[in-house]
């Protein structure tokens, strides 16, 4: 049917991969050439790096939780049914301000949506690393275009390469 949507993108329950971070996790739902779909869960008290991306725009809807966004110089409060639009090359931030899990859905829509289209300016993954003299996780270690994340795919842990980086979109 004409009219009907795509689904070839969606992943099948069973094949959802969840990518653990130190602030929490996220899950990826739907992945096309153009845009990516993501739950994201940030853990009390814990926030991502602030970072931009250069290839994609992405639409942020609070599920749960209360966060405090960074978006450029400004900072933003928002609760259960707040949205965001950042622009690509925006310098942006989410922290958990809650004592619950706070949950988002993140809308990528670019060229390329892949995990390397970042550049990060604080990273509190890092500091935490070193303030704790353990060793920092594979994904802080490893240089651009070599960075590996930590995955669990229906229960087994296993590390991926990151999409190799494209002059145009990778479809």
């Amino acid at each position: 049917n004409a009219d009907s949507p795509d689904m070839s993108n969606r992943p099948a329950a069973a094949d959802l991969v969840t990518d653990h971070r130190p602030w929490g996790y996220f899950v990826v739902l739907e992945d096309g050439c153009d845009h990516k779909v993501k739950r994201i869960v940030v853990h009390p008290g814990r926030r991502l790096s602030l970072q931009r991306h250069q290839r994609r725009c992405e639409h942020w809807v609070v599920l749960r939780g209360s966060a405090l966004v960074t978006l450029d110089d400004r900072v933003l409060p928002l609760e259960p049914g707040g949205t965001l639009d950042i622009s690509a090359g925006q310098i942006h931030r989410i922290e958990n301000t809650g004592d619950i899990d706070l949950e988002i859905i993140e809308v990528q829509r670019g060229d390329y949506c892949g995990e390397d289209d970042i550049e990060r300016f604080e990273d509190d993954s890092a500091v935490l690393t070193r303030a704790s003299g353990a060793d920092p996780p594979l994904w802080l270690l490893l240089a651009p275009g070599r960075r590996r994340y930590e995955s669990t795919v229906s229960g087994r842990r296993r590390a991926s390469s990151r999409l190799p980086e494209f002059a145009h979109s990778p479809c």
